[in-house]
Parts: structure tokens; sequence; C-alpha cells
């Protein structure tokens, strides 16, 4: 067919026969218009605002932090730090015993599924498309991600996150069973003191006294 179209004669296309001009009298208005600079009136203003504090207040109970925490997630220079590739990460996993992981096409550019084994519970189906013993833990960023996984926000303050970090992945490893807390740190490392781990202290904090 894309052949066909190819080698077909230019004056044979019936598009070739539309009038793609514009008449005098429709191009001077055109043109008047872009000249002239838009300018909502009293009355659009006051609507825009009010739609827009609506819509403000329609999504506060959606938003995942609050002013502080959302300044230190989205807080891209202090958070982009000691970045590791696809494989960095791989080979730390695999070298911990039983967990064999399995990185698989999340459907999503940029994105891949991550699943391991869980230790003691092998002959458990936590998913019927999955062997048993396999769970899904999150997705990871390839092919390289930063330490701390960090947020954007739209016009209205909700957060997206827009650079997933390793320490979110050894967080849902621990969160979902696969590794413990020591495990974590022999894996991972230690991470630094300080407000850009401070929510990430916090989780485990809140995991290991089940809050």
């Amino acid at each position: 067919m894309t052949d066909q179209i190819q080698k077909q004669d230019p004056n044979e296309c019936p598009y070739a026969q539309v009038d793609y001009t514009v008449s005098p009298e429709l191009e001077g208005q055109l043109e008047t218009l872009h000249a002239e600079d838009w300018k909502p009136t009293s009355q659009e203003h006051d609507d825009q605002q009010a739609r827009h504090e609506l819509n403000e207040e329609s999504v506060e109970k959606f938003r995942l932090f609050d002013d502080e925490e959302r300044a230190n997630r989205t807080n891209e220079a202090a958070r982009y730090v000691n970045e590791w590739t696809l494989k960095e990460l791989y080979q730390r996993l695999k070298s911990f015993p039983c967990l064999y992981p399995e990185f698989r096409d999340a459907g999503d550019p940029g994105k891949l599924g991550l699943f391991v084994r869980i230790r003691g519970q092998e002959s458990r189906l936590f998913d019927k498309n999955l062997d048993k013993g396999l769970k899904y833990i999150c997705f990871v960023q390839y092919p390289r991600m930063p330490e701390w996984s960090i947020f954007r926000t739209d016009d209205y303050g909700l957060e997206q996150e827009k650079y997933r970090g390793w320490r979110t992945i050894e967080l849902r490893l621990i969160l979902e069973g696969a590794i413990t807390e020591e495990e974590g740190q022999n894996l991972f490392g230690s991470p630094t003191l300080g407000i850009v781990s401070e929510p990430f202290r916090k989780e485990l904090w809140k995991f290991r006294n089940r809050k």
C-alpha cells in the first residue's frame, strides 16, 4: 500500500484539488486578531480565579506531602546524587542469596518491573500470572537512577514522581518482606543523615514499629 502511494502521480491525488488559500478578507481578519493581545474582562478574570481556587481545593486531599516535605522531595540538586546504572543495581541484588531478581517490561518507556523470590514462601502464589514464590516489588528506572526519588509538582502542587531512586527500591524490598532492614544496609549501604534521607528513615521507623 505504501509503495502504491509513493508511485502515484501527485496530479491524480484527490487532495491535490483542495484549495488551501485564504481569501483577502479573512486574511485581514486573522492579521487583526493576531496583532491584538487578548485580555480577559474583569468578570472573566474573576471566573478564572474562582475555577483555579476550586481546583486547588479539589486536589488538596490528593497531595502526598506537606509543604516542608514537598520542598525536600522536589529538591533535585540535593537528591540527584550517587547515580547507579541498572547493571549496578542488578549485580547487588543478584549477590544476595535467594532473591533471583528479574526485570520485565513495565509498558512504560524508561521503566522496568522488578520481581524477586520471597524467601520462605517459595510455594506461595502471589499472582496467578507469576510462578510460585515470585513477587512484584516495584518499578525501576533505567538506564540510570539517582539515590533518592525526586518529585515534581503541577500548577496545583500535586506531586508526581520524576525520578525513581534506588533507595526507594531498597525500601520496597524491605516493606514487601524480601529482605530485612539489616540486609538492606548490607546491600545498599547506610544512608547519610540529614533532611534528604529523613523520609526514607521515617518510613523505616514506621515499618519497624508498624505505625
